[in-house]
């Protein structure tokens, strides 16, 4: 689970067009490129300049020719950079071209096309999309983005897919986080066996584990769910720990199932929600009466 959440943090590090970091990353080996003449993102892949990514999202959709040429680079820097002016640009050809970088060797590469997948899922790949899942099998961060996307494709295919993953023989040794997502991606697709088996790993899960489990409730998205948070309000696990260098806080699996629930509902209660605190008991029992009446 903490290895999910820093990859999580790095790629949207990277997605964030001017980080620092990035553009002062340090040299690697790459290919020899001839320069090309008129092409504004030449020297800004040269240079490792985040910038680019600015460029491209200004340019729209013209931009993916001239950033194409870098996606085949030696240098997996230039790589990386390539793949997020691809995301920014966006248009018709950026979600094939990101799912190809899905499988790059490069790890953080396959981070970032497959979040960037999310956002611009292709139409009609849902074979390929299983395809690039198989071909990741040391990477539950990118495989768990993946099962995503296939939870959001509009592709009928896209279910066959998921479930042929999730009944896989190979399930028994998948990561917690990876089935989850899968679980998630089918309850999403509206298959009714999916979603009540996501409502128990919600009432059986401990400790961090619930914080991912938010995330994906996020991705999901839909009312059910708020019945299906009830049973976590009697979890006082500690799920997630918010520090500072003044305050460290410790919210309890509880605690966020009361900020799910008032996400999903939008529902005004006697008391203002707290996202960096914990709830009384007599807040906590509103929200549960509030929860086993829905449907």
């Amino acid at each position: 689970m903490a290895g999910l959440l820093g990859r999580l943090l790095l790629v949207l590090t990277c997605l964030a067009a001017c980080s620092p970091t990035q553009r002062n990353a340090p040299e690697t080996p790459s290919q020899e490129q001839a320069p090309m003449a008129g092409n504004p993102f030449e020297p800004m892949m040269r240079a490792h300049d985040w910038s680019a990514v600015q460029l491209a999202q200004g340019m729209g959709p013209s931009a993916v020719s001239q950033v194409r040429p870098f996606l085949t680079s030696g240098d997996e820097v230039q790589r990386l950079l390539a793949v997020d002016c691809v995301a920014a640009a966006g248009g018709k050809d950026a979600p094939d071209i990101l799912l190809q970088m899905a499988a790059d060797p490069y790890e953080q590469v396959r981070g970032n096309a497959s979040v960037a997948l999310n956002r611009l899922p292709p139409v009609g790949r849902s074979a390929r999309i299983g395809e690039v899942y198989d071909g990741t099998r040391r990477d539950d961060f990118v495989r768990r983005q993946l099962a995503m996307v296939l939870g959001r494709v509009e592709d009928k295919d896209a279910g066959r897919v998921l479930t042929a993953r999730l009944e896989s023989p190979d399930i028994a040794v998948e990561s917690i986080e990876v089935v989850d997502a899968l679980v998630a991606a089918l309850a999403r697709r509206g298959d009714a066996p999916s979603r009540t088996r996501f409502a128990l790993h919600l009432s059986e899960a401990r400790g961090k584990r619930i914080a991912s489990l938010v995330d994906l409730s996020k991705y999901i998205d839909q009312p059910w769910l708020i019945r299906a948070w009830g049973p976590v309000l009697a979890n006082r696990d500690i799920a997630l720990v918010l520090a500072t260098h003044e305050i460290t806080v410790e919210r309890r699996a509880c605690d966020l199932a009361v900020d799910e629930i008032a996400r999903l509902s939008q529902r005004q209660f006697t008391f203002p929600i707290a996202p960096y605190g914990q709830y009384r008991p007599e807040q906590i029992a509103e929200v549960r009466t509030f929860a086993a009446q829905q449907p």
